[in-house]
């Protein structure tokens, strides 16, 4: 199946993985490829075209703001989103730092994200 935008979501909790997966791919003609892990993302981005990526900070293995780092060395255009839980003002100064688009607190709203990628893609 042809999709028009296809977008990384990295996430370690499979509930909200799952949920947050299943609404975009509703709402927006998109596939959505689901990893749980920094290290992953790695692996799906270097093998993979993506439009978007949603990335969440604390996930395991390499953090989502050190997988961010590294697609930027060789990706600087690429809209990404991150999300998290912590409100601490450290986590937004270092993604804008590594040129994030959007950053959202988290519990995400899927009118409010949905608002954000359209923006981007």
């Amino acid at each position: 199946m042809n999709y028009k935008y296809r977008i990384l979501l990295l996430e370690d909790n499979e509930l909200a993985l799952d949920k947050l997966s299943r609404q975009l791919e509703l709402l927006i003609d998109c596939k959505i490829d689901k990893v749980t892990n920094g290290k992953s993302a790695i692996d799906k981005f270097n093998n993979n075209h993506y439009d978007l990526i949603i990335a969440d900070i604390f996930v395991p293995i390499l953090s989502g703001l050190d997988f961010i780092y590294e697609i930027r060395k060789y990706n600087k255009k690429i809209p990404i989103i991150v999300t998290t839980a912590c409100t601490d003002k450290t986590f937004r100064e270092k993604s804008e730092k590594l040129n994030v688009n959007e950053f959202m607190i988290k519990p995400i709203f899927i009118k409010e994200i949905l608002i954000k990628i359209k923006k981007l893609i």
